[in-house]
Parts: structure tokens; C-alpha cells; sequence
């Protein structure tokens, strides 16, 4: 592309070229920033989780175990989380754990 600020030749389709640019580059960001906001909120939730989880003496002890039990080859990683999520269902269900769910949100 041929421009000349002197002759003002192509100066039209140069800056339509910047405004293109601009407006794909602008789009691109804000996506990601989107996905990064997504990410985030993940991230706060598994670590938020996770507390919860060890929070909880027999549930914590159990996640232990059974993360010794997939280190060691006595189980699979599927049979582990299946337990654990399992075990989770059951506590979701029990009033002290809604209790430490109620009180994080309130955060």
C-alpha cells in the first residue's frame, strides 16, 4: 500500500487498514479478558472448594486417603473422585457443611 501524507494518496485506505486493525486487536482483547475473568472465578471456586473439603475432619481425612490410595496404585484417579464426590453429595445434605457454604458466600 502506496501512501503519501504529501499527495494524500491511499491516507483513506490506510487509516480504514488502522481502523480494521484496531477494531480486531479490540475485540481479541476483550475476549480474553472475558476468559481470564471465567478462569478467575473457576480458580477461586475449586480453591474455595478444596477448603471446604479439608475443613471438614472426616471428609478431609477421607480425601487424604484416598489421594494416598491413587499415588500408591490401590485405586484409580475415576474411583477416587467418583468417592470423593460421592462423599461430598452426602455432606451437601448434612446442615454443618451447609452451614460453612452459607457463611463462605456471605464473604
Amino acid at each position: 500500500m502506496r501512501v503519501s501524507s504529501k499527495t494524500k494518496d491511499g491516507l483513506d485506505q490506510f487509516w480504514e487498514e488502522v481502523e480494521n486493525f484496531r477494531s480486531k486487536t479490540r475485540e481479541n482483547f476483550e475476549q480474553k479478558r472475558i476468559n481470564q475473568k471465567l478462569a478467575w472465578t473457576w480458580t477461586h471456586i475449586k480453591e474455595g472448594f478444596e477448603e471446604l473439603m479439608f475443613a471438614n475432619p472426616s471428609l478431609g481425612s477421607k480425601v487424604k486417603r484416598l489421594l494416598e490410595d491413587v499415588k500408591s496404585g490401590v485405586t484409580t484417579p475415576g474411583a477416587a473422585s467418583d468417592e470423593i464426590l460421592r462423599s461430598i453429595r452426602l455432606k451437601l445434605e448434612a446442615p454443618e457443611l451447609n452451614g460453612d457454604i452459607q457463611s463462605r458466600s456471605s464473604r
